[in-house]
Order: C-alpha cells, then sequence, then structure tokens
C-alpha cells in the first residue's frame, strides 16, 4: 500500500456541520424554508443510516485447467476489482487532479468548494452546482442518489464526512475506483481499460487517465463510441489539469493530445478465440445455474454466476482442444457440410471433462450436439451388450454364438424382427470374439437375448447414468443401438470401462 501523506485535520463531522451551520446562519434569507429541513437531515444522518464499501456487481471470470481465463459471465454490468497498488502514480494523480485535487486534504468535504457551490445554488433558488469530492460521490452513488434538494445535498455532505471517519483515505479511493461507472458498460477502472484500450489497468498512462477522467461526470456521452467533439475536449480539460498539478509537462500534454481517441470497444471477451470453446463455456454456465451452493432459487444463482464477481477453474484443456480439432480436420479437411461432428473427452479416473467439440460455430449453431444432439450409437452400443454378457451372464471371449445371418426373431406383440449382417454377410457360428471383431449384428441381438435384455438394460444404465425415468428398454433393436444417446453420455460409458468399470461423474468445474 502506497504510504500517503495524512494531515492533523478536525473531527470530520463536527467541520461539516460547523460548515452547514454557519453556512446555513449566513444565508438564511436565501434558504427560507429549506433551513429547517437541512438542519433536521444533518441530525437524522448522525447515526441512523449504516455505512459500508462493500463492491458492486462483478463479472465472473472462467479459467482452463492451467489457469488461462477462457471467458467472462456477466449480466449488464462489466466490473473487474483492482487494487490501488495496481493503478499506476500518475494515472491515479490526473484522475484526483481532475476529480478532487484536494483528495488527500478534506474530511470528506471540501468546504470552500462546497460553501461556492452552496452559494450559488442557494441565490439562483435551485441546485446548479455540485463541489461534490469523491467521497461525496460515493454517498450519492450508493445512499442518497440524484435528488435534486438542499437536504439531499446536507445529507451527502454529513454522510461523506462519517464515510471518511470509518474508512481511510487508500480504501475509499479504491472503493471508488471499482464503483464509478465510465460508459459503455464499464464499471471500475479495470473494464474501462479493456473497453477503451484492451489494456490491464497496470498499462494506462496519463493520456488513458485524461480520458477516463473526462468521462466520469456524464459517461453516456460516448456511449456508441459517436461524440468525439465532446470527448476530446474533455480529454483536453483533463490534461491541462494533470500539468497544472505537475504530473506532466507541456511537451507530454501536447504528445497525449495528438493521440486519437478509442473508436470501438476493445475489451477482449476470450483470451483464445476458438469458437469451439464457447460450446464448453456454455455448459460451465450451465452448471454454476445448477449448482446449489450458489442460491436456493435460480433468481438468486444467477445474480451470483452473472453479478457475484466468481473465479471459476475449470477441467478445460486447451491443448487436448487444439489437437482435436486438429484431427477433426484431418478427417474432414474440407468441413462438415455433409457431416455433424461432436467429440468429448473425458478423464477416466475423475469424469473431468476435458474437451469436446459441440458444433460448428457457436455463434451460429448454439445447440450443442455432444450435451444435446441425441443419435442412435449403432454398433458402438455393442460394447454395452458384450460388458453384460461376460458380468451377468457369464460368458467368456471363447463361449460360441452364432452369427448366421439373415437372422428373424419373434418380437410379439409387433411383426418379427428382421436382421441382417453387414454388406448382407451370411456369417458364421462361431466365438463371441469373432462376433466382436467383425461387428455381428446377428451375432450380437442373440447375444443380447442370451444374456438377458433386462441384464443389458441395467448394464446399459448403469454405465450411461441414466435413471428409472430416462431407462433404456428392453427391445431386441437396443443390442444394435437403436435407442438414441448423447456423446457426453458415450464418452463417459467408455471411461468407465477404461476406468475398471468404474463410472466417474461428469464435470466441467473443479472449483
Amino acid at each position: 500500500m502506497r504510504a500517503f501523506r495524512r494531515v492533523l485535520r478536525i473531527p470530520a463531522l463536527a467541520a461539516v456541520v460547523l460548515a452547514c451551520a454557519v453556512l446555513l446562519t449566513a444565508v438564511g434569507i436565501a434558504i427560507g424554508p429549506h433551513s429547517k429541513e437541512a438542519l433536521f437531515a444533518v441530525d437524522r444522518e448522525r447515526s441512523d443510516v449504516a455505512l459500508d464499501l462493500s463492491p458492486g456487481a462483478q463479472r465472473t471470470e472462467v479459467y482452463d485447467n492451467v489457469g488461462n481465463e477462457i471467458g467472462i459471465l456477466r449480466y449488464d454490468i462489466d466490473r473487474q476489482l483492482v487494487q490501488i497498488d495496481e493503478v499506476p502514480d500518475d494515472v491515479l494523480a490526473t484522475l484526483l487532479a481532475v476529480e478532487d485535487n484536494k483528495f488527500w486534504l478534506h474530511n470528506g468535504v471540501d468546504i470552500r468548494a462546497i460553501s461556492r457551490a452552496m452559494i450559488q445554488n442557494l441565490t439562483s433558488g435551485a441546485i446548479t452546482q455540485g463541489g461534490s469530492t469523491i467521497t461525496q460521490q460515493i454517498v450519492k452513488l450508493r445512499i442518497v442518489g440524484n435528488e435534486s434538494s438542499f437536504s439531499r445535498k446536507i445529507r451527502e455532505a454529513v454522510l461523506a464526512a462519517r464515510l471518511e471517519e470509518q474508512f481511510s483515505k487508500e480504501e475509499i479511493l479504491e472503493f471508488y475506483l471499482n464503483e464509478i461507472y465510465f460508459g459503455n458498460g464499464a464499471y471500475g477502472l479495470q473494464a474501462a481499460a479493456e473497453t477503451y484500450f484492451g489494456k490491464n489497468v497496470s498499462q494506462l498512462d496519463v493520456g488513458d487517465a485524461a480520458f477516463l477522467a473526462g468521462l466520469i461526470r456524464s459517461p453516456g456521452i460516448y456511449d456508441g463510441f459517436d461524440d468525439m467533439d465532446i470527448v476530446g475536449k474533455r480529454r483536453s480539460m483533463s490534461l491541462q489539469s494533470a500539468q497544472d498539478a505537475g504530473i506532466i509537462d507541456s511537451e507530454d500534454r501536447e504528445r497525449f493530445e495528438e493521440r486519437g481517441l478509442p473508436d470501438r470497444n476493445r475489451s477482449p471477451q476470450r483470451t483464445d478465440e476458438t469458437l469451439k470453446r464457447d460450446y464448453f463455456l456454455d455448459e460451465v454456465t450451465e452448471a454454476l445455474l445448477a449448482h446449489p451452493a450458489l442460491g436456493e432459487t435460480y433468481q438468486e444463482r444467477f445474480a451470483k454466476v452473472y453479478n457475484g464477481g466468481l473465479r471459476v477453474w475449470t477441467t478445460f484443456d486447451p491443448t487436448l482442444q487444439r489437437q482435436m480439432e486438429e484431427a477433426v480436420l484431418e478427417v474432414l479437411p474440407d468441413g462438415s457440410d455433409d457431416f455433424e461432428v461432436a467429440v468429448a473427452s473425458v478423464d477416466p479416473t475423475s469424469g473431468a471433462v476435458r474437451a469436446f467439440i459441440g458444433g460448428p460455430e457457436f455463434a451460429d449453431f448454439q445447440f450443442n450436439l455432444v450435451t444435446q444432439g441425441s443419435r442412435q450409437p449403432g454398433s458402438s452400443f455393442k460394447t454395452y451388450v458384450l460388458a453384460a454378457a461376460i458380468e451377468k451372464a457369464g460368458l467368456y471371449p471363447f463361449d460360441t454364438i452364432s452369427g448366421v445371418g439373415p437372422c428373424t426373431f419373434p418380437n410379439p406383440p409387433n411383426v418379427d424382427y428382421e436382421v441382417s449382417n453387414f454388406n448382407d454377410n451370411e456369417g458364421v457360428v462361431g466365438t463371441v470374439q469373432y462376433a466382436v471383431l467383425k461387428s455381428s449384428n446377428c451375432g450380437f441381438v442373440r447375444l443380447g437375448l442370451r444374456t438377458g435384455l433386462d441384464n443389458v438394460v441395467e448394464v446399459a444404465n448403469r454405465l450411461l447414468g441414466r435413471d428409472l425415468e430416462n431407462s433404456f428398454r428392453p427391445y431386441l433393436s437396443m443390442s444394435l443401438g437403436a435407442q438414441e444417446v448423447t456423446p457426453l453420455e458415450q464418452a463417459v460409458a467408455y471411461a468407465a470401462i477404461a476406468n475398471g468399470g468404474l463410472r466417474m461423474e461428469p464435470h466441467f468445474i473443479t472449483r
């Protein structure tokens, strides 16, 4: 923490109350009926209002398994907290030179500035000038609001004094830097640095700070990056304030004046622009929104996920994701217009979902084939028939099974179930191992019947994580993969086989 020089001052609240009393007495005739209202406000704010500097809504950041940011989640507020030590000294000095050049000296209220403003306001009969310090701006943002009245200004001053007695200057300034709105959806200095300059707050310079300082009083003027004339003039005024404060010289000011103004939102939405990764981030989001630890209701969880400033570490492996995408391109070098491609990779020992391709491009195709794309698995389902035959029926690879086809099976009350082997192969009576090698359709229907279709259902449900409501049905066609599964279910089930038959629940989040 910086060691800032503090000065000896009279108690803050006493100073403000005294100043208000003297000012109200001096201009009592001009105030008229407002004087009683204002003094009551001073008395009321001495103890009734609780003060705190808890942070406002913050964005959630999501990281891969090696700590790289893969995305941010936010609703309508983009904010990331920074500590005051992260802000360069000259940037901090520039912001203070523009917004509150006596910040380190006053007790929350700049008596001279507010006296001038109040005299002007009282003689005009309306609130036409502010004179607010940074501390007063915080009070206005968090407590008293924007009501245009004398009592509100008195309340603001008294509460600002109380805030300075309760918190250090460093705490107040750090809160302000994280709370203030800079337009274009950017709340706080870090979000502003990213939005306008594509930088981290530690990379800002005086020119950047002068631009941002010019936005604070009317942040909406530059929404859409349209009104460059007004923003340019405000930056010039801020640079002049920085020069007057001795932060820069005239040459520096001229150099910063020549710099172009931000013309678009430069906030990096992802550190890696791989669109396939968005499918993963979408699943992480859904997992968070369903997590009971984040709230009892969906509304509570939504607020926590999008405005709670969470730091979420996931199972995502960027190296494996890249290898997966390269493998798809190798098989389908000209794209996959005639195919739907979905790939998932699951760690057998933990159930961690390491990577997947959920579709072509998330921006254009937001249906996740890995988790939502139920398809008939075909012959890949035969693995579960084989597992059930070994576990439930006690069969061995060298036991005999008939793979002769075509074959017909009674299927009451429906018509008989007729099956052919691949390419109308006649097949043979051979071992279970041979039926597996040839992927014999007739052989596996017979193997399912010999094992018991209910046994096949039980094993398949266990490996694929199905409950009774979503259970497979003991139909003859089941042995040939006629009932739909998702690619993620398949990946998890095959991972369970690789893990000695122990299925691990798939997950996307580690902490």
